[in-house]
């Protein structure tokens, strides 16, 4: 799922292990075409170290000042990731056109990112839960939650990865973050009232209809009925 403010066209740009040349990524800016570029470093296989994030995102803030310099109308994402996810510790503000793409949703983390990133941007991976069993899930109270909690902190945009599109047994979740990735001030509640309400109501007509083989692989039936259950327990 992404969300995102209109009219904003994105490049990409990859940097390697040297982090020391900031005239090279404002070069790659200023060829690209894009209103913003999306810069990311290889991922390692290391704990996470504050110590790394200060080293990468120094060169990345040194960037942005060189391309604001130059392209005052550009902005660039840096993704904090991997070894680098962890807020700096001796870093305490970002360049105005430094965009932070935090891959998580830690809200704890994305607090104290806020602290000293003028725009964030949100990427997890928190739809991934699951996926691989196809069970039932339900964290859709959370999500909702954690999307208004990001907006309050400078979050501008969402990425959620590992949306399968398995409505069966993540329905509920789908749901309610799309409509909370419009309207990050709903009621999440009330949102999962509707979608259990909805449910049920689709549960009557299949009792009432002989199910082919042909409708009940569609539906299957019996995980309409757990994801209800799940959705009328949340309600609860």
């Amino acid at each position: 799922m992404y969300y995102s403010q209109p009219k904003v066209k994105l490049g990409w740009g990859r940097v390697g292990d040297c982090f020391t040349g900031a005239d090279v990524a404002a070069n790659v800016l200023a060829e690209n075409r894009g209103e913003a570029i999306i810069f990311m470093t290889p991922r390692h296989d290391f704990p996470e170290y504050p110590a790394l994030s200060d080293r990468v995102f120094t060169f990345f803030n040194e960037s942005a000042k060189r391309a604001c310099a130059e392209m005052p109308d550009r902005s660039l994402v840096a993704y904090a990731y991997s070894v680098y996810r962890t807020p700096p510790a001796r870093l305490k503000a970002l360049e105005p056109n430094l965009i932070v793409g935090y891959v998580g949703l830690d809200l704890e983390a994305i607090d104290a990112w806020s602290k000293i990133a003028p725009k964030l941007y949100i990427r997890p991976n928190d739809l991934g839960p699951a996926i691989d069993l196809g069970m039932p899930r339900n964290h859709a109270a959370y999500l909702a939650e954690a999307v208004k909690f990001c907006v309050e902190h400078h979050a501008i945009g969402f990425d959620f990865d590992n949306c399968q599109g398995n409505w069966r047994g993540h329905g509920l979740d789908y749901y309610v973050l799309g409509k909370a990735l419009w309207n990050p001030d709903l009621n999440a509640r009330a949102i999962i009232a509707i979608y259990a309400e909805r449910l049920a109501a689709v549960e009557t007509m299949l009792k009432s209809k002989a199910l082919t083989p042909e409708l009940a692989s569609l539906h299957s039936h019996r995980y309409l009925r757990m994801a209800l259950s799940y959705a009328e327990r949340e309600v609860e």
